[in-house]
């Protein structure tokens, strides 16, 4: 098994998980950050809750990486999220989201934070 190769960040703020990804990331990495997204999921699952992604650094991985992040959305939404918002995805990124869209349920794509929070707001509010 090949060392993880990830950056991110975590942080939980109300109803919201913020996460900061950035960096050229594997697979073991995805799967770390998949194992702390679970971990600080565990005082938000209870109640509906969005999570928020800052890709503005995130310079992506093999498409195995793509299909973890799937992964954790799958989990994310059948765990009460209702809505991840990624920010500032690279148009690499985009192209590869946009590709797999269908596959990627409760998915939103916003150019700033505060347009994120908008949307995750009217989320949690209704």
């Amino acid at each position: 098994m090949l060392t993880p190769h990830c950056e991110y960040q975590i942080e939980v703020k109300q109803n919201i998980m913020y996460c900061t990804m950035s960096g050229t990331w594997n697979v073991e990495g995805t799967l770390q950050y998949f194992e702390a997204i679970k971990q600080q999921a565990e005082q938000l699952k209870e109640d509906k809750w969005c999570r928020i992604v800052n890709a503005e650094n995130f310079e992506g991985g093999p498409l195995e990486v793509m299909e973890t992040l799937i992964n954790i959305q799958n989990w994310s939404l059948a765990n009460n999220c209702m809505l991840l918002v990624l920010v500032g995805s690279r148009s690499l990124n985009k192209g590869i989201i946009e590709k797999n869209k269908s596959q990627y349920h409760g998915m939103e794509l916003a150019d700033s934070m505060d347009e994120a929070e908008g949307l995750v707001a009217k989320i949690l509010l209704t």
